[in-house]
């Protein structure tokens, strides 16, 4: 979730690109583009990886890939989610990691090959505290406890913004009430090797990776959150667009910002666009959220059956899953490692798969 509140208008309306004529207009009915179109076949190595409907008696739904051969999944009965593990997609082969539970929710919110990070609360998120995982020790510990609001006994509902994980340093925000009761909003760095808590920014939310530091959203002159600024406090980028959600890597900065509303049909689009170039990368009046990336790629989940698609950074192309079925589409990356989970929109079929770069 995304909470930084945006202004101004944002860039002008610019004619969509002559795409390549392998994909005729059908297939993009969801889209509108500004960039080239290119088979992912042509970019990606793709195979699909086959997962059980159930396990030891539960149903299955994968979470993050972990690795080449390992996925990271949720096994849960219709009403409870019973635990977190590891499932071996090459040898059938399955560890159980954390156990669940009744009466606990969690969030998976950063990951990499030596740890998990997860928000949990065990009272319907009126409260709620971050966790981290080590798969090494196969430690499950509570680290921080968000803020709560005095006046609802409740954890602020500013408190759903990113975690972002590199190694064993944990960066995440926590929006709280000043003693004249104003919401503020802190950043902080946990390193977990040396269960060391240390408040780097106030006024600073949202942290992201960019050129290998962290950013994060910073009150411009406005008192608004609007400008990027690395943990230095050196000026990013000056934004001006009404977000929805953003991602970063190393290219830049990603967003969905929201273009417009018509006035009588009340329909919005909803435009990515890349940040530091002020370009559109596609537009739609359809749904779309969970904006994600690694070193390279942009992706997103798409709410209406359509053919999957990712954005190339590096080549500054659409790339198009042109043999995979139209469906709702949801991404997770570890490393240059990608996957890929392609649903139908009644839910009743999933294909699931990893790609990487050849």
């Amino acid at each position: 979730m995304f909470f930084v509140i945006g202004c101004d208008k944002n860039i002008s309306e610019i004619e969509n690109n002559i795409f390549d004529n392998t994909f005729d207009e059908e297939v993009i009915s969801l889209y509108q583009t500004f960039v080239p179109i290119t088979d992912a076949d042509t970019e990606l190595k793709i195979d699909e990886i086959i997962l059980p409907e159930t396990l030891n008696g539960m149903e299955l739904s994968c979470t993050g890939i972990y690795d080449e051969s390992n996925v990271i999944v949720v096994l849960y009965t219709p009403i409870i989610t019973n635990e977190i593990g590891l499932y071996n997609f090459k040898t059938g082969g399955y560890k159980k990691l954390i156990n669940i539970g009744e009466n606990r929710y969690f969030g998976l919110c950063a990951y990499n090959e030596d740890y998990m990070i997860f928000r949990f609360s065990e009272d319907e998120w009126r409260t709620c505290k971050l966790y981290y995982f080590s798969f090494a020790q196969e430690y499950f510990i509570s680290f921080f406890s968000y803020s709560t609001d005095p006046s609802t006994n409740r954890v602020y509902t500013h408190n759903g913004n990113s975690v972002v994980l590199i190694d064993d340093k944990i960066y995440f925000d926590d929006f709280y009430g000043d003693t004249n009761g104003d919401l503020r909003v802190k950043l902080y760095e946990y390193t977990i090797g040396k269960q060391q808590l240390i408040p780097l920014l106030e006024d600073a939310q949202n942290p992201m990776v960019y050129n290998e530091e962290i950013a994060s959203f910073r009150k411009n002159s406005e008192g608004k959150f609007k400008d990027i600024v690395s943990v230095d406090n050196n000026l990013i980028l000056k934004n001006t667009k009404h977000l929805k959600q953003i991602t970063a890597n190393g290219n830049g900065f990603f967003c969905i910002e929201n273009n417009s509303t018509n006035d009588k049909t009340k329909i919005t689009t909803f435009q990515i666009t890349d940040m530091l170039k002020n370009k559109p990368v596609l537009s739609t009046d359809s749904s779309i959220a969970n904006l994600d990336s690694n070193s390279r790629f942009v992706t997103w989940r798409n709410y209406y059956e359509e053919k999957p698609y990712m954005y190339d950074t590096d080549k500054e192309q659409l790339l198009l899953f042109s043999d995979i079925p139209a469906g709702i589409n949801n991404f997770f990356f570890s490393g240059k490692l990608g996957l890929l989970m392609n649903t139908t929109a009644d839910g009743s079929k999933s294909r699931v798969f990893m790609f990487v770069p050849q």
